[in-house]
């Protein structure tokens, strides 16, 4: 039976290779979103008096539902320190303080999201802005931050066919085709920032350029 299905996975990936301009796209409406970036943040208010700017990585997982979007976003800010935050006695800054944000969001795509297009995005994240330290032991200010984005995405590439097959000594074969579009996604994105300090409080304006990659299972999309 391995076999079998071994055979047919290559003959249904030589069928989609050859016939992939033809496919009809648009029936694809569930799929697995992974976007990875870089971005140049710029602070606002009483926060970027003490620091101002730097680069974040960021980082989001999500599942697709036509145009309407879900997810988990992550991204790490090391900004430059403009002057000292006011800290405990014993404690020391860090040259370059670190901002943490995870959190949810939803968003929803305009025009085609098998092609280039738009989307926006809100989201609700727990932001921690790292900025003192002491032997092994790290603090700062933490709150709540909600966001706000829009992306362009410009499709790269054609459409490309993929077989995932699992198997191991517990459990049968596990066979999942799927159909992959990719995207560079340029974004500018804005962050509340309501920390438990008013050293802390203020926004967070980003642009930034990061890869998107749009995975559609064959079977879960075939399921009814």
């Amino acid at each position: 039976m391995k076999y079998i299905i071994t055979v047919v996975s290559i003959l249904i990936a030589l069928s989609a290779n050859a016939q992939m301009d033809s496919l009809n796209m648009e029936s694809f409406s569930k799929y697995f979103q992974i976007n990875m970036g870089l971005s140049y943040g710029n602070m606002k208010g009483k926060v970027s008096e003490f620091t101002k700017h730097g680069g974040s990585f960021d980082m989001s997982f999500a599942d697709g539902r036509g145009k309407h979007i879900y997810g988990f976003n992550m991204n790490i800010l090391l900004s430059n320190k403009l002057k000292e935050f006011s800290i405990p006695a014993g404690y020391e800054h860090y040259d370059n303080p670190a901002t943490v944000f995870f959190g949810l969001f939803y968003g929803q795509t305009f025009g085609n999201q098998h092609k280039s297009h738009f989307q926006g995005v809100i989201g609700l994240n727990y932001g921690w802005l790292l900025h003192k330290k002491q032997d092994q032991d790290i603090g700062g200010y933490h709150g709540i931050v909600p966001q706000i984005e829009f992306s362009r995405s410009i499709r790269i590439g054609k459409t490309n066919y993929s077989d995932y097959q699992y198997t191991s000594q517990y459990t049968p074969m596990r066979y999942d085709p799927s159909l992959s579009n990719k995207f560079i996604d340029i974004f500018v994105g804005y962050k509340q920032l309501f920390l438990n300090n008013a050293e802390g409080k203020g926004g967070l304006l980003s642009i930034g350029i990061r890869y998107k990659l749009n995975k559609y299972s064959i079977n879960k999309n075939t399921m009814n």
